[in-house]
């Protein structure tokens, strides 16, 4: 018995003459016949030295074929019979037999192609793939080792054993005078793939294009944008790629920014390739910014707008500034100066509003700050308009608190627009910001809660916000529109009418050991904006109840109402 047998090559015999006649590749494309006008053909010349060695998914396979020439006096040329050039001569149902997919000196057959295109689709790279051939070869090689001892070890508990001659060795997989065992590298496999997608692209994209598109997803990617960078050195923003639900990629363009204005023209000529080819237009996008790419993406598939009833953002009345209340432009210095003048006899005459609780001199306005942006390019301009909420001007004077939701941040910007930074000037100071207030009353555990939220929470109203408006660049225009206009009041208006509801809600602390006895409580829910149970400290603190431990973090409380059950 020899090792050999248990691991024969496999072959496989590749003689397409057999079936059919094969041309000449080279004179059928020069147009050159035989003296009766015949198309020239090739003739048997040899068999090759070395056969073509392949990798299949647990082995290698040797292909065996012949050398093929041509006769032609103009001509002479020599074919392998794998040659991609007699593959194209003879008929396709004939070269469909040939399953294997060659290199210059390598190959991979058709199921490791396979294999390797789905891995490379769902996330597997070359080198985890490397290594999966690699163990799939050496699991074979094994398998076929343990086969051959297993057949020694009943010979050698044979009768006969004596008179056999001992075994051989197994070889080693990677001796090529014994089992030649081989993989390629993660290079080999990523090349391969590259080449394979470049010469099928046409088909690929064809493909691509003649499939419907009802439900699309598009995102960024700066992984590849980084690699073409480093390697070609040449600035590239943003990857956009555009994924049909089967997962296929329908679209995929490089820009220098993720802006809509690179991103959407890409985007714009999918609904045409559609209309092209007869199918169904689109119908859902998805994206992980949808108020940011809303408008535009509507831009691109107006089919989106197709049939669709908005939904009400919100099932809370819409926030209205009450009849009572005026809405008026400053439009100049003296109009200005006035209505400041006017602030500041309040603040001296000491005739303030009820609201404020503080025992000495002062005034709260709710405060709010506008600036334009340019949506493609996202570049902020300076602070072009200040609302307040007591008699609506732009003005900032000392001992004036400025109510507002993240209003230090907007203090900060106008402090820098006015060229204060790296100035003497004071920092504007007097800011209260509402969040913090919200908190404290246990209205929201939110740090981050914005102002519709709180207009939602607060107020019970409904506080529009479409980004169309604020994100636009019409802030700093001298004729102001009418919709920004009442959008600047409508966010001033929100802080001070939530401003004065905090006034009427007094400041929470936290529960500890050291609360007296009798203290009224209230249990906020996990989110922190709704009390679902009111109580007050017992009496009695055992130092266990219920079988729970009562310590310096845990406290008894006697419930008196529980507002939401669960």
């Amino acid at each position: 018995i020899k090792p050999i047998d248990f691991y024969c090559p496999c072959f496989f015999v590749w003689l397409p003459h057999l079936f059919h006649r094969i041309p000449c590749p080279a004179c059928n494309a020069a147009q050159r016949c035989t003296v009766s006008g015949q198309p020239v053909m090739l003739h048997i010349l040899s068999w090759p030295k070395w056969p073509c060695c392949v990798v299949d998914i647990e082995h290698l396979v040797f292909i065996i074929g012949h050398h093929y020439y041509c006769g032609h006096g103009d001509c002479k040329k020599t074919y392998q019979s794998w040659s991609p050039a007699i593959l194209n001569s003879i008929p396709a149902p004939l070269t469909s037999q040939f399953s294997f997919h060659l290199t210059h000196r390598c190959g991979l057959s058709d199921q490791m192609v396979a294999i390797l295109r789905a891995s490379f689709q769902r996330g597997i790279g070359p080198h985890p793939f490397a290594e999966i051939v690699r163990r799939m070869h050496l699991r074979f090689y094994k398998l076929r080792h343990l086969e051959y001892l297993e057949t020694v070890r009943q010979l050698a508990q044979s009768t006969a054993a004596g008179l056999l001659a001992p075994h051989l060795p197994f070889p080693r997989w990677g001796d090529p005078s014994g089992y030649g065992g081989y993989t390629p590298s993660h290079r080999y496999f990523q090349g391969f793939y590259d080449a394979m997608i470049e010469q099928h692209a046409g088909d690929i994209d064809q493909h691509m294009a003649m499939l419907s598109a009802e439900l699309l997803s598009h995102d960024h990617s700066f992984k590849v944008c980084n690699s073409i960078v480093k390697s070609c050195r040449v600035l590239i923003g943003d990857l956009l790629q555009v994924t049909a639900i089967l997962g296929k990629v329908d679209g995929m363009t490089l820009t220098p920014t993720k802006g809509h204005k690179d991103c959407m023209p890409a985007l714009a000529e999918i609904p045409a390739t559609l209309v092209k080819y007869g199918h169904s237009p689109v119908k859902v996008v998805f994206t992980d910014n949808v108020r940011g790419d809303k408008e535009a993406l509507e831009g691109a598939f107006p089919s989106l707008l197709d049939g669709v009833n908005p939904v009400p953002s919100s099932s809370l009345e819409d926030l209205e500034i009450p009849s009572d209340w005026d809405v008026c432009r400053l439009g100049s210095v003296f109009q200005v100066n006035g209505w400041m003048n006017s602030i500041m006899e309040d603040l001296s005459n000491g005739d303030l509003d009820s609201s404020s609780s503080s025992s000495r001199s002062e005034l709260h306005v709710a405060m709010d700050m506008e600036w334009p942006v340019d949506r493609d390019t996202g570049i902020y301009g300076k602070v072009a308009l200040i609302s307040i909420a007591y008699g609506r001007t732009v003005f900032l004077i000392p001992y004036i608190h400025k109510v507002g939701v993240h209003i230090k941040a907007d203090l900060t910007r106008l402090y820098k627009d006015c060229g204060f930074l790296n100035s003497e000037e004071l920092p504007f100071v007097g800011a209260l910001e509402l969040r913090q207030m919200a908190k404290e009353r246990n209205v929201t555990d939110n740090a981050n809660i914005s102002l519709s939220d709180l207009a939602a929470t607060v107020l019970k109203c409904h506080l529009s916000k479409d980004l169309s408006i604020p994100l636009s660049t019409q802030w700093d225009s001298p004729s102001l529109p009418e919709a920004h206009q009442v959008y600047a009041a409508l966010d001033t208006y929100a802080s001070w009418s939530i401003f004065e509801a905090f006034t009427s809600i007094p400041i929470s602390s936290p529960v500890t050991h050291e609360t007296p006895p009798g203290t009224e409580v209230q249990i906020p829910s996990q989110t922190g904006n709704v009390p679902v149970a009111h109580g007050f400290v017992a009496q009695h603190q055992p130092k266990q109840h219920n079988g729970v431990n009562v310590t310096k973090m845990r406290i008894v409380i006697t419930l008196t109402a529980i507002k939401i059950p669960g």
